[in-house]
C-alpha cells in the first residue's frame, strides 16, 4: 500500500485506515524512515555542518515526497543535497495527524521532564515512553538514535544535542490546545526532553533489564524536598492519565462492538451525528493502538517509583 502523508492524503475507511501514516501495532518502520535514516546515518553525512539545521531545495524535498505517495522510494545515488532527504524526514514528521510523542501523553512527558537530573529523571520517562504505542516507540528509538549519533559528531558538524532538540522538539512534544502563551511556557521543558532522549539515548531505549525496587521511603533522601514533590507530582500525572487512557479504551471498544453487531444484525448503531457508520467504526489512532491494555500500568508505575515515596494522600 503507498504511503500517505498528513490528514489530506489519509486513506479512509476501517480496512486501509493506518494512523500517523504506519501501522502504530506494528515495530516496522515505515519506509520513508528507514530509508532517510539508512542514508543520513553514514559517516560522511553525519559530519555535514548544519545537518538538520539547513534547508533544502522545497521542491526537491516535495519530489522525495511524491515518490513515497506514489508507492516508490529514493535512490541514494540521485540524491545531490543531503538536506533535503533531512528535509523529507522532518517533513513526515511534521504532517504526522498527531505528533510522534501524541497528545495524550503530553502533560506525562512534561512531568517527567519536571523531575530532577538523575536516574529518577530517566526512570520517569521510560515509564512514559512504556505507554506509547508499540510503533510510536519503534520510530521513536530509530529516530533518536539518528540523533544521537549526529550529537556525537558536534564538535564537526556544530549540531549539539540541544541544537538538535531546539529543531524537533516542537514536531515531537506539542499540546492538542495549542496558544502563543503555552507554547512559550512549555518550549524550554520540551526541548529538554528530547535533549535528554539524545544524550540519555543508552539508557533510556537499550538498558531493558528491569531494575530492582528500591528498598522503601529511604530509597529517596527525605531532606530531598524537590526530588520528592516532582516524584509525587509525575505519580499523580501518570495515574491520572492512565485512568484516562483506561476510560477511553473502554468506551471505544464498546463502540466497535455495537458497531459490529449492528452490521451483523442490519440494525442501526450508535454514533456520533453527522457520522457514517464505517467513520465511527474506526477508533482514535492513540487510543485504540496502544500495545496492551492501559489498566496494565498501574502496577507498573506504582512500582518503584511508589516504593520510593513515602504515604501519601492521594488528593
Amino acid at each position: 500500500m503507498p504511503f500517505f502523508f498528513g490528514r489530506k492524503h489519509k486513506p479512509r475507511g476501517p480496512k486501509s485506515f493506518r494512523p500517523y501514516g504506519f501501522d502504530q501495532q506494528s515495530t516496522k518502520i515505515p519506509a520513508v524512515i528507514e530509508d532517510s535514516i539508512n542514508f543520513l546515518e553514514t559517516e560522511a553525512v553525519l559530519q555535514s555542518v548544519g545537518l538538520f539545521r539547513l534547508s533544502g531545495s522545497h521542491d526537491a524535498i516535495q519530489r522525495l515526497k511524491a515518490l513515497y505517495e506514489q508507492g516508490r522510494r529514493l535512490d541514494p545515488a540521485k540524491i545531490r543535497d543531503h538536506n533535503e532527504v533531512a528535509g523529507l524526514l522532518k517533513l513526515y514528521l511534521r504532517e504526522l495527524p498527531e505528533p510522534l510523542l501524541t497528545w495524550e501523553l503530553y502533560e506525562c512527558f512534561l512531568a517527567a521532564i519536571g523531575v530532577p537530573k538523575g536516574d529518577a529523571r530517566i526512570r520517569c520517562i521510560q515509564r512514559v515512553i512504556d505507554l506509547l504505542p508499540v510503533g510510536n516507540r519503534a520510530v521513536l528509538e530509530r529516530l533518536v538514535g539518528l540523533l544521537h549519533k549526529v550529537a556525537l559528531q558536534e564538535r564537526v558538524n556544530k549540531m549539539s544535542a540541544i541544537n538538535l532538540a531546539i529543531v524537533f522538539a516542537p514536531t515531537l512534544l506539542r499540546s492538542r490546545e495549542e496558544s502563543l502563551g503555552q507554547l512559550m511556557a512549555d518550549a524550554t521543558p520540551a526541548n529538554t526532553l528530547v535533549e535528554t532522549l539524545i544524550t540519555s539515548f543508552d539508557d533510556i531505549f537499550e538498558s531493558k533489564a528491569p531494575e530492582p525496587p528500591p528498598a522503601g521511603p529511604a530509597a529517596v533522601p527525605q531532606d530531598d524536598g524537590a526530588l520528592l514533590n516532582s516524584l509525587k507530582f509525575f505519580q499523580r500525572t501518570l495515574t491520572l492519565q492512565s485512568i484516562r487512557l483506561a476510560q477511553s479504551f473502554i468506551h471505544d471498544l464498546a463502540e466497535m462492538e455495537a458497531a459490529e453487531s449492528a452490521s451483523s444484525t442490519g440494525s442501526p448503531s450508535p454514533r456520533e451525528p453527522g457520522l457514517s457508520p464505517q467513520a465511527s467504526a474506526v477508533v482514535s489512532p492513540s487510543r485504540r493502538a496502544h500495545h496492551r491494555p492501559v489498566w496494565n500500568v498501574f502496577d507498573e508505575a506504582a512500582g518503584p517509583l511508589a516504593a520510593a515515596l513515602p504515604a501519601s494522600d492521594p488528593s
